[in-house]
């Protein structure tokens, strides 16, 4: 079983009710099976929020590589910017 986020609390309780049905067992990103799921998402946000802010800031220092700029409010704009032009040309299937 391979699980991430909301599917490791799924092969977790699986694997404690039949462990004899579980040969292999892989948990990514692992959520706290005892929060309250509302508390545990909110805090989820603010995680995920603050990884992509320390992302930006992160790019921003390495201008010269990626060209974005150094403030990571241009950075930001531009990924934006990047999106939507994704958003209304995309890559076609195959």
């Amino acid at each position: 079983y391979f699980g991430y986020s909301y599917g490791t609390y799924l092969g977790a309780v699986y694997a404690k009710l039949f462990p004899q049905r579980v040969r292999r067992l892989v948990l990514d990103s692992i959520v706290n099976p005892e929060g309250v799921w509302y508390e545990n998402n909110i805090r989820q946000d603010y995680a995920f929020n603050d990884r992509h802010r320390a992302f930006l800031a992160w790019v921003a220092r390495h201008d010269a590589a990626y060209g974005l700029g150094t403030d990571p409010a241009v950075v930001e704009a531009k990924w934006k910017a990047m999106r939507a032009a994704l958003a209304m040309n995309p890559a076609e299937k195959k």
